[in-house]
């Protein structure tokens, strides 16, 4: 749905009070986020692959898949992140490293989001 969209029945229905968004794409969340008054509307980030950097950009959580099986992962992400706190989002996911940075990133693309969450349920001690 366009932003334009949102942003529209967001100011013209009281009763729409957020969103979960999830593209998977930054560019239209972070326009999202930025044309949104976050006091009086909801952005729920609704994909796990993106959804450290959406919280970092002003997403209030996410709707994730992979809290069903790593919640306490997960929440420490969301905390961390919440707080401004790259180093300890990363952590609670077991990465040493931002995975959106440099040629870990394309490694990682190519890998897709479903090794990247059986990624983080192995992290969580759960066999595949």
């Amino acid at each position: 749905m366009p932003v334009e969209t949102v942003v529209r029945l967001a100011e013209a229905c009281p009763t729409i009070v957020g969103i979960k968004e999830a593209s998977g794409t930054m560019d239209y969340t972070s326009q999202l986020l930025s044309s949104v008054n976050p006091t009086r509307f909801t952005v729920l980030s609704g994909d796990d692959a993106t959804a450290r950097e959406a919280i970092l950009a002003g997403a209030q959580g996410v709707i994730s898949v992979t809290a069903n099986v790593a919640p306490a992962l997960m929440a420490a992400m969301v905390a961390a992140a919440r707080a401004g706190d790259l180093a300890h989002a990363l952590i609670a996911l077991g990465l040493r490293e931002d995975p959106l940075d440099g040629d870990h990133a394309v490694k990682d693309c190519d890998r897709g989001a479903h090794e990247r969450e059986d990624d983080a349920i192995r992290h969580a001690g759960f066999p595949l």
